[in-house]
């Protein structure tokens, strides 16, 4: 199968119902506690932490844990544009750094790295990571984003060989038929194109 490169005008052609709201837990994170955060029934966040980690829950908004040397303080909420937003304080040998992360889920590892799942604002559920340095909470930045996710076709798109709608036509895709989407290619690790995103797919028999 040949790895292809979808543009923007491709997008558009996505119907986005095929984009699956599940996800499915990492295999790392299985055996980790889940704590759910709420501030009503309507706005809810999930935290995932080691097993062996004792935490205290003050409230319903937020909870209180130590990783790996890192006192956590973790408090859901919604943001400026009413999604979720999960605000974390981070104090390790006295100093302290915070972070607003917008997503569903937060998943912080024995080493005290941060994860975060988010579909709010996105085709697909994006998958972030965070490390905690002498910065701040920063993340790291990745050059894509797994989507993994097959996609109707609803009219028909062109496959490039090259972001941005350049390079050669590798396929030509009738209405109807079904791509699977690998990635999502990371605008902020590259230059931008004038218009839209691209993706990585690879076509489906």
């Amino acid at each position: 199968m040949k790895i292809l490169i979808l543009v923007l005008a491709i997008f558009t052609a996505f119907s986005l119902a095929a984009f699956s709201d599940e996800s499915t837990l990492p295999d790392s994170f299985k055996d980790f506690q889940k704590i759910g955060l709420e501030i009503d029934k309507w706005n809810k966040g999930t935290v995932f932490i080691p097993k062996h980690v004792k935490y205290v829950k003050p409230d319903n908004e937020s909870i209180q844990c130590k990783i790996a040397n890192i006192d956590f303080e973790i408090r859901f909420g919604s943001g400026p544009s009413e999604g979720p937003l999960f605000s974390i304080s981070a104090t390790s040998e006295t100093k302290t750094h915070t972070k607003a992360i917008v997503a569903e889920k937060l998943f912080i590892s024995d080493s005290g790295n941060i994860f975060a799942e988010s579909r709010y604002g996105h085709y697909f559920n994006q998958k972030l990571k965070y490390i905690i340095t002498k910065k701040g909470i920063e993340e790291q930045r990745q050059p894509f984003y797994l989507v993994d996710e097959p996609c109707k076709v609803n009219e028909t798109l062109i496959l490039t060989s090259q972001r941005c709608a350049k390079g050669e036509t590798i396929a030509v895709i009738p209405k109807g038929q079904t791509v699977r989407v690998l990635l999502d290619d990371n605008k902020f690790s590259k230059e931008p194109c004038d218009k839209g995103f691209n993706f990585i797919a690879v076509r489906l028999k």
